[in-house]
């Protein structure tokens, strides 16, 4: 295997590689590649705003960085692919507002980080973009074999009133910490927004299911304008879990406008307890939940 630099526009199809750089702005497809290996694994080269589609692309790694790494892309089409045993899939900014970024029906087996930092899917810092969508995909991290900081992350990221972020018909099963980690795992199913600066906003997470966080199942802990509707949650024997929450965490004065309701949960704790809902910051903001039995 080696190194792919894809130095011009088109389409590559089959073969493996153990890194793909893309190193132009022109329109670029991966199509049914194996990646395997370690560090980011399919990556924008610095400066370039791509164009890129990867379809029924499998990524395999040890945990060392990112399935898929790009900064400030034009668009981001993933498409039918396979995440296995490695960092996920981070978009770090967003080219313009007429980006347009969608991750859909694909799978994650065992998404891992070395460093605790990977996600399934993370929005890191992607602006005011009007077409961003989760939609679709099936996650599933064993316990011992994989570490997420969350499944999916929508860190600083917004899209707009009319065109929210969607995150969609998900099913999320497994967020647990590395053997030894204990009480100091922060991780969990679908952070909604996160982040000191609060700038998250108009995210929409719906009709999703997330089975087996050892934490949060569906989150809240930053931003505006976040509506969590008719998404199941379930745990059953995790230590520290919860089904969902609304906290204003970092204190943001800006924060709220959420609506959270119609959801399903429910979260039994090891010592029989239950530990289904927690809204400090949302409690006229939260209606229509069902605790199942």
């Amino acid at each position: 295997m080696a190194e792919l630099v894809v130095g011009e526009g088109g389409v590559i199809a089959g073969g493996t590689w153990d890194r793909v750089v893309v190193d132009t702005d022109d329109p670029v497809a991966l199509r049914g590649i194996t990646v395997q290996g370690t560090g980011d694994l399919v990556t924008s080269a610095p400066g370039r705003q791509v164009a890129l589609v990867l379809d029924s692309v499998t990524l395999r790694g040890d945990g060392t960085g990112r399935a898929v790494s790009v900064e400030r892309p034009r668009s981001l089409v993933v498409q039918g692919c396979a995440v296995e045993r490695h960092g996920g899939i981070r978009v770090l900014g967003a080219a313009s507002g007429e980006a347009r970024i969608s991750i859909r029906g694909s799978v994650g087996r065992d998404v891992y980080g070395r460093d605790g930092f990977a996600q399934f899917v993370q929005l890191d810092k992607v602006q005011g973009v009007h077409h961003v969508e989760i939609i679709g995909n099936r996650v599933d991290n064993a316990p011992g074999r994989s570490r997420v900081e969350d499944v999916i992350s929508i860190f600083e990221s917004s899209g707009t009133p009319g065109s929210p972020i969607r995150v969609a018909r998900n099913v999320l099963t497994g967020a647990h910490p590395l053997p030894g980690e204990g009480e100091g795992y922060s991780g969990g199913g679908i952070m909604c927004g996160d982040g000191r600066e609060g700038d998250t906003r108009y995210v929409l997470v719906e009709r999703n299911e997330v089975r087996d966080s050892a934490n949060h199942g569906i989150a809240i802990a930053s931003g505006r304008d976040i509506v969590v509707r008719n998404n199941l949650v379930t745990a059953d024997g995790l230590p520290g879990a919860i089904g969902l929450y609304v906290w204003n965490i970092y204190g943001h004065e800006g924060f709220g406008g959420h609506r959270v309701e119609g959801n399903r949960v429910r979260v039994r704790l090891p010592d029989g307890g239950r530990n289904d809902l927690w809204f400090p910051d949302a409690e006229d903001q939260a209606e229509r939940n069902e605790l199942l039995a």
